[in-house]
């Protein structure tokens, strides 16, 4: 992805392993020459963090594409998922292996990827375990990585606490044909997933809200005047509820679930080269963030994870940012597990080796 801000270090290296001893040598390596780590899975980190470091010195980038493969068992209504294969690998291998009796995983809430998450709940909520690399290269399932730990990286940014590998899927049976009263828009030719590159490549900002009271009218007029001030605005509205507001907001790192109505993400894209235009995109999109504050959520005002937003702040370069100071991100995106996530980081890597710009901090940083 190209996000806002481009220029940036370069990596060492980016290595594409094909098997797991090899993602194993790269890391013993950095941890001990104090070479820090990125590990890119799907990409879509929004800040580009599974890709590039602004913090430290030398950073080597384990891009783990060719890792890709997905087992399904039909009898359990499982799936061993590799953590380089993408949702659309995913979406393809279950419909080739499950004719018979089709199934389905909710993946999300981004559009056109999450439409099953009010009926299915979250993909975090469908996982059954896991195979994560500590910092000492050891390779965990659930039972000996401990509930925490496993609880952790369902939802609260896995690269916190180690590097995931596969993971277990739960899988649902899916209607054979889709009800009469569901319109479902396709928007591009089946013929563009053949080509596994970006249809569009563009610079883009974006940010998140969450939404408890219903807006009114005139709140979207004012949104909708705004948005006409930039060339391509995107405001994208998501319904929550369902399945997803029936678990509580503890189960997994992700608290957004009853009370809130639908999740918004401004999008803004450019093509255009140049600090000027990068800084008048941005001032329009922190124009229209500053105008939504009284028609979102409060105390905090949340922002969801996976629309990463480097604005709602950032860990310290020496890696020894506390918890005080980074609840002031934290909190966004977690509530009240953010605490929880940071013990767990004290248990689990207290000497802080897989760390970024938002990293979970461990509990006793000062």
């Amino acid at each position: 992805m190209n996000n806002a801000t481009s220029r940036r270090p370069q990596p060492l290296l980016i290595l594409t392993p094909s098997h797991e001893t090899e993602i194993q040598s790269a890391l013993l390596c950095c941890r001990d020459h104090g070479v820090e780590l990125r590990i890119r899975s799907g990409g879509h980190d929004y800040e580009g963090l599974s890709y590039f470091s602004s913090s430290a010195s030398y950073y080597i980038v384990v891009d783990l594409f060719n890792l890709n493969d997905v087992q399904l068992d039909l009898e359990s209504e499982t799936a061993w998922v590799q953590a380089g294969a993408r949702l659309g690998e995913l979406y393809y291998a279950i419909a080739k292996q499950s004719t018979s009796a089709p199934m389905a995983f909710p993946a999300g809430i981004c559009p056109t990827l999450g439409t099953l998450t009010r009926k299915h709940g979250l993909a975090a909520d469908n996982v059954l375990d896991a195979y994560l690399m500590d910092a000492r290269g050891r390779i965990l399932n659930r039972k000996s990585m401990g509930e925490d730990v496993f609880w952790a990286i369902r939802g609260g940014g896995a690269a916190s606490f180690g590097i995931v590998l596969s993971w277990k899927l739960k899988w649902q049976r899916f209607a054979h044909d889709a009800p009469e009263d569901l319109f479902v828009r396709t928007g591009s030719p089946l013929e563009v997933l053949l080509d596994n590159t970006e249809i569009q490549r563009a610079k883009f900002k974006a940010k998140s809200d969450f939404v408890t009271e219903p807006i009114p009218e005139s709140g979207f007029e004012g949104m909708w005047e705004i948005a006409m001030e930039e060339d391509k605005p995107i405001v994208i509205l998501e319904p929550f509820g369902g399945r997803m507001s029936r678990i509580h907001e503890s189960y997994t790192p992700f608290p957004h679930r009853k009370g809130y109505l639908y999740n918004i993400q401004y999008l803004v894209k450019w093509e255009g080269d140049g600090v000027e235009e990068e800084q008048r995109h941005l001032k329009w999109m922190n124009k229209l963030y500053n105008y939504m504050e009284p028609y979102v959520s409060k105390s905090p005002r949340a922002a969801y994870l996976n629309y990463r937003d480097l604005d709602l702040g950032t860990n310290s370069v020496d890696g020894k940012t506390s918890f005080s100071e980074a609840s002031v991100w934290g909190a966004k995106y977690f509530k009240g597990n953010f605490k929880r996530l940071s013990e767990t980081k004290s248990k689990f890597d207290p000497g802080n080796f897989f760390r970024y710009e938002q990293s979970i901090p461990p509990l006793f940083h000062k």
